[in-house]
């Protein structure tokens, strides 16, 4: 029995193990095996190079300082509607004095607190504070606006502006009021608001003024709500389709008497190409009209360059009582929650109602970077570009840009 017992264990072990199947990959984000899938392999050695820069030059050296500039506010569970965030404000924008700063948000039941400084030293500073209070699907937020900075830029007014004619323009700016906003309908938002709004020159290229300001925008968005993510509750966001944003503004300023209309409207439109690479195409017009005998503040006019479009221009490059741009922005994932993006511009400011505007007079900008995906309203955004003169003064590069900032709007 012992050798029958031995010789049945020694066949046991000589038979060869059952082969094994490899567990198939879950499809943990739902979208499935997408068309051509297997034709990427080529592109993908091509751009080998690049995704070396990409992954171990910036995507990899940035995830240390994005992670807190993005947390989920669901990390606070089901107190998140009862707790304070604190967030550094940081922004190197080539060509202007850096800001560095903080911003404090608070919660509780009914109401958002927000407070925000920066600064860079005392001739350079920003105080902004907000409360907003929200009811069902509309707002009602107070708030105030105050800086003073002392590089502001000013080339003149019209499409054909020169980098020879820039000006530092010190100037302390301020604004408080009161808005609100309704949406009655996933696809539509209604926002009003009164303000107080005003400027002051520390040299002598505009006279001071305070104006009285009410303002109207609508915004009508086609885009469908989707969930994205696998967190508990699902980020919500839009998908393909198109926005459309319009808005006017009364301003009256009685020293010197001086009202003018500022409106217009920008239109949207987004593809999604291949899981998670978008393209965007987007167009503005901008008009500013004056309603008496004196000319609007230039800060007032229409103006492009900076966080506006054609963003290869700095802030303040090109003011003119009309704006005109178009452009196409291309996005693809970088990493969890960044994306990156490169985006062609073409456009200018002109006359009145797009007086002489030709395409002969179109600046081009270009510019491409690193920008997070979080829907928080945080922004933390690297970015590098160009901007030329007109085409009919041969498109010459005349404006570089590069920006690290890490900020939220208030």
């Amino acid at each position: 029995m012992r050798l029958a017992g031995l010789v049945l264990a020694l066949a046991l072990l000589s038979r060869p193990a059952a082969a094994v199947e490899k567990r198939a990959l879950p499809d943990y984000d739902g979208r499935g095996p997408g068309p051509g899938d297997g034709a990427w392999w080529a592109p993908r050695i091509a751009l080998f190079p690049l995704w070396l820069v990409s992954e171990y030059v910036l995507r990899q050296p940035i995830r240390a300082a994005v992670r807190p500039f993005d947390r989920n506010a669901a990390e606070a569970g089901d107190n998140a509607r009862d707790r304070w965030d604190l967030r550094p404000i940081l922004q190197f924008d080539v060509g202007f004095r850096p800001r560095v700063g903080a911003l404090v948000v608070g919660n509780d039941a009914f109401t958002t607190w927000r407070f925000r400084a920066d600064t860079w030293g005392p001739a350079s500073f920003g105080l902004a504070s907000s409360a907003a209070a929200e009811v069902g699907r509309s707002s009602f937020e107070v708030y105030t606006d105050l800086s003073r900075r002392p590089d502001t830029l000013f080339h003149g007014l019209g499409p054909r502006s020169t980098p020879d004619a820039r000006v530092r323009v010190p100037l302390d700016r301020g604004e408080t009021g009161g808005r609100f906003t309704a949406a009655p309908h996933p696809a539509l938002l209604f926002a009003t608001a009164i303000a107080v709004r005003g400027a002051r020159f520390h040299v002598p290229v505009e006279r001071d003024y305070v104006a009285f300001v009410q303002r109207i925008a609508l915004t009508v968005d086609a885009r469908p709500i989707r969930e994205v993510g696998l967190s508990v509750p699902k980020e919500l966001a839009r998908g393909d389709g198109v926005r459309l944003e319009l808005d006017a503004e009364h301003a009256g300023a009685p020293l010197p008497n001086r009202r003018w209309l500022a409106w217009g409207g920008r239109i949207r439109a987004r593809l999604e190409l291949y899981r998670g690479r978008l393209l965007e195409a987007a167009a503005t017009a901008r008009f500013v009209d004056p309603l008496g005998t004196g000319d609007p503040p230039y800060l007032e006019q229409a103006t492009l360059g900076g966080d506006q479009p054609l963003r290869g221009h700095l802030a303040g490059r090109l003011f003119g009582r009309s704006a005109l741009a178009m452009g196409i922005s291309y996005r693809w994932p970088v990493w969890v929650f960044l994306d990156g993006f490169v985006t062609v511009e073409t456009g200018n400011v002109f006359g009145a109602h797009l007086r002489d505007a030709t395409p002969r007079l179109f600046r081009l900008s270009a510019v491409t970077g690193i920008r997070n995906t979080s829907t928080s309203g945080y922004v933390f955004e690297i970015l590098g570009g160009f901007g030329t003169e007109p085409i009919a003064d041969g498109a010459r590069v005349s404006s570089g840009r590069l920006l690290f900032s890490a900020t939220r709007a208030l």
